[in-house]
């Protein structure tokens, strides 16, 4: 549950609560689990918004830098609108619900996808470098020129998902489920994990490949 003095000033207004975050910059925001609605708020740096329902919101001006929005919803978060701010890096998004969200070009280095439901997102020119994207949902997201440099995807979905010129090298492919993905022209080297790569569809019995030191 968020905490209710928290949210009241939340509800003043972007400029009530833009000013309490400039008169209080030690005290760390609860907002876990609240309705925030669609507005558009520009001081969330920091803030717990784990659980908090944001489905889609316009949240292209927001400062979301080192917020933790684990298990937030953030389905087709600006997906009709604006794309999400591109400064997310070290943000808490494990078990975020992020389908179909527009995240081109964003900065998640070394933030904490691990279980986020991306499937269908826009992660063009995204620079995840160093992430925890883990077990995380991926499937038809477009990582077009994505930079996954070191990031750990052990064990995500990514199941007819495209990778054109994504950035693998020493990255973690360990027991990804790649059916139906499309691939061209990865960055690959040595340190690049692909040991029981899952070829079949979720439904199907397993079959795993190992593939080193490129995927095709």
């Amino acid at each position: 549950m968020p905490n209710h003095e928290h949210l009241a000033i939340l509800r003043k207004g972007v400029a009530a609560w833009n000013a309490w975050r400039d008169e209080n910059p030690n005290i760390r925001p609860d907002l876990t689990e609240a309705e925030l609605g669609s507005d558009d708020r520009t001081g969330f740096e920091a803030a717990d918004i784990s659980g908090a329902n944001l489905a889609e919101a316009d949240l292209s001006k927001a400062n979301l830098i080192e917020a933790n929005l684990s298990v937030a919803n953030l389905s087709h978060v600006a997906s009709q609108c604006a794309p999400l701010p591109s400064e997310l890096s070290g943000t808490d998004l494990s078990h975020a619900l992020l389908s179909g969200a527009q995240l081109f070009e964003a900065k998640l280095s070394k933030a904490n996808l691990r279980n986020a439901d991306l499937s269908g997102a826009d992660l063009r020119g995204a620079n995840l470098s160093g992430a925890k994207v883990d077990g995380a949902h991926l499937s038809r997201a477009n990582l077009h020129g994505t930079n996954l440099s070191h990031a750990n995807l052990s064990g995500a979905d990514l199941q007819e998902a495209a990778l054109v010129r994504t950035d693998l090298r020493g990255a973690d492919l360990t027991s990804c489920r790649i059916y139906g993905i499309s691939v061209w022209e990865p960055k690959l080297d040595e340190d690049t994990k692909q040991q029981n790569l899952v070829i079949t569809h979720l439904n199907e019995p397993v079959i795993t490949v190992e593939l080193n030191p490129s995927l095709g």
